[in-house]
Parts: C-alpha cells; structure tokens; sequence
C-alpha cells in the first residue's frame, strides 16, 4: 500500500471524524433545548427523553442520514 492511499484514507477517516463531532454537538444542543422544554411544559416528559436516546444510539452505531441541499 503506497504513501498516498494511506494519506487518502487518513483524510477520508478525518472528515467522518469531523462529522460525527458536529453531529454530536447537534445533539447535546437538541437535548439541552429538549430538557428545557419538557421542563417548560411544551414537550411530552415521556416521550422527549425516548427521542433524545434515538438520536444518542444513532449516533453511537454510526447511523448517518444525508439530507439533500436545497430542501
């Protein structure tokens, strides 16, 4: 394996990284405006934590959606 395939995959696996931490991020913060408005009496306290631990096990098996631009 030459020095370039090794290089392109080290890019290809950074960029996976990068998005999986903005994908993270995304999440905390949806789980944080999440946790305030079931605190506010807007969402459902039952059902609001059951979608913030979908998002989180999304994430966690690598589960990815590409949305496409312009919608």
């Amino acid at each position: 394996m030459g020095v370039g395939v090794l290089r392109n995959r080290l890019r290809a696996l950074e960029k996976k990284l990068g998005e999986a931490q903005r994908m993270a991020a995304f999440v905390d913060q949806f789980e944080a405006e999440a946790r305030a408005g079931v605190e506010a009496g807007r969402y459902c306290p039952v059902d609001m934590p059951v979608i913030v631990d979908c998002f989180r096990r999304w994430l966690r098996d690598g589960i990815t959606f590409k949305v496409p631009r312009g919608r």
